[in-house]
């Protein structure tokens, strides 16, 4: 069993604490004079942050393939609703009083809207595409409810975004229940998403993407997945999809993941980005899970500093108490050569949900010191944030399960806020540099924003730095 650590300005927990140690390493971060917002710690684990009230739509801080923050310039950003502006605006968190500052930087303005952010540090770039946050995904004929691209340049020296010319534009005519966006190296920007025609039409995977690399404004029409592998791509209502950029022993590449609980199985489709039409050369790996059926849950990354070619998702299963120690929660790996292989987190009597993934990339000379960190809801419905680490090995069928027991170390935890849940971070990998911050909400007890982080450098080699914690 690996150690863990609660980080933060924690209380002691006397269920599951024996040792509480604060160890304080922070970064600096810029000052700015902005609107003050309301702090104070949790009593179990982590900081309470504002309430986004009663006009946005419940619980922003979701859904679980997107991604609300990111690093840039040694400090955290992201996407949080404010609620006398009633709009969505970046906030930068003040890494020394763990207090998000608003930075007057608007993005949608829709209440009913959800989004997914990714830095592109190569061209400092921030892409964030919007959706209308619906159940019910389909392709509608209201421009309000549209997917919405919005890209900011970000300025170093002020330390602020600024939208560019042109922005937004919209890159497809549908809503849906979740939007993801990624970059290849081309420098072509791709969406997933499910929808479905108008009418009696099935739910489908969709896919769009920019007409040429570069050209941020141009879009293609989206186009189905289902037209390549009906079989597959043709899915439930509740069905999601998520996309990653990674590269394998083939190239570099783009890919999509999604869930089809018509058939209780998980697909992923990639394609070499040297193919310059969107539409061509996909490839379909249908992932090996045995008896486990699926849920709709994907939270997908890859580990592509070092050129590995590996791609992790976190996902949820079907499993009923039927089968109380079937996997609840899992992790699917896919190695460079194109194997797959899954990794258990939690089993059905667990009852864990909404996992999110980040992988910690460990320093360059330290072979195998990086991790995946996992991060649960403890129940469905919420009620706290938990996580369990697992290291990274070659092959990744080697790597084994994480620790068994429910849930996991603490990570935001409190007695008022019994319902946090939907936690979201960054699509980045993070490392000793960046720490990590993960941000969730409770919209059933005073609809606020909560989050917790791990400092900078409280990862190293063989386990966690401070706050020995066993799970069992």
């Amino acid at each position: 069993m690996e150690k863990m650590m609660r980080v933060g300005k924690a209380r002691r927990s006397v269920v599951r604490l024996a040792v509480l140690i604060i160890l304080v390493t922070l970064f600096g971060s810029a000052v700015i004079n902005t609107l003050a917002v309301t702090k104070s710690n949790l009593d179990g684990a982590g900081y309470l942050d504002f309430s986004y009230g009663d006009v946005v739509t419940p619980w922003p801080t979701g859904e679980k393939p997107e991604s609300k923050l990111w690093w840039n310039d040694g400090i955290w950003w992201g996407i949080l609703w404010n609620p006398s502006a009633n709009t969505y605006r970046i906030y930068q968190l003040d890494w020394e009083d763990q207090v998000w500052v608003d930075t007057g930087v608007g993005v949608d303005d829709r209440p009913i809207s959800k989004a997914d952010a990714l830095w592109d540090t190569a061209n400092n770039k921030l892409y964030i595409v919007s959706h209308f946050d619906t159940e019910f995904s389909r392709k509608i004929p209201d421009p309000e409810r549209w997917g919405r691209l919005y890209r900011y340049s970000y300025s170093q020296d002020t330390q602020t975004y600024s939208l560019d010319s042109g922005f937004p534009v919209i890159i497809n005519n549908d809503q849906s229940e979740t939007l993801v966006v990624d970059k290849d190296t081309t420098g072509r920007l791709w969406v997933a998403f499910p929808s479905r025609e108008t009418g009696s039409a099935p739910y489908q995977v969709y896919v769009n993407a920019t007409v040429e690399a570069g050209n941020d404004q141009n879009w293609g029409t989206r186009f189905s997945l289902a037209s390549l592998f009906p079989d597959e791509a043709e899915i439930a209502p509740d069905d999601i999809a998520s996309l990653v950029a990674f590269r394998d022993n083939e190239g570099d590449k783009i890919g999509v993941m999604w869930t089809n609980q018509l058939t209780n199985s998980l697909h992923f489709a990639s394609r070499e980005d040297t193919n310059s039409n969107p539409t061509a050369g996909w490839q379909l790996s249908s992932i090996p899970l045995g008896s486990i059926s699926i849920d709709d849950h994907v939270s997908l990354k890859s580990l592509a500093t070092n050129s590995s070619g590996q791609v992790f998702a976190a996902v949820k299963t079907g499993a009923t108490a039927a089968d109380p120690d079937q996997p609840l929660v899992l992790v699917v790996a896919r190695d460079k050569d194109g194997s797959f292989s899954t990794h258990t987190y939690s089993t059905e009597k667990d009852g864990d949900t909404r996992p999110i993934l980040l992988i910690h990339e460990g320093n360059p000379v330290d072979a195998g010191d990086d991790r995946l960190f996992v991060f649960v809801s403890g129940n469905e419905g919420g009620s706290e944030i938990c996580y369990k680490v697992l290291p990274i090995k070659t092959p990744l069928s080697s790597m084994g399960n994480f620790p068994p027991g429910n849930c996991g170390a603490p990570f935001i935890e409190d007695s008022t806020y019994t319902n946090i849940d939907k936690a979201t971070s960054t699509k980045q990998n993070v490392n000793n540099a960046t720490g990590i911050v993960v941000l969730a909400s409770d919209d059933v007890n005073g609809k606020v924003y909560v989050h917790n982080i791990i400092e900078k450098g409280a990862v190293v080699e063989g386990g966690l730095l401070y706050l020995p914690f066993i799970v069992k």
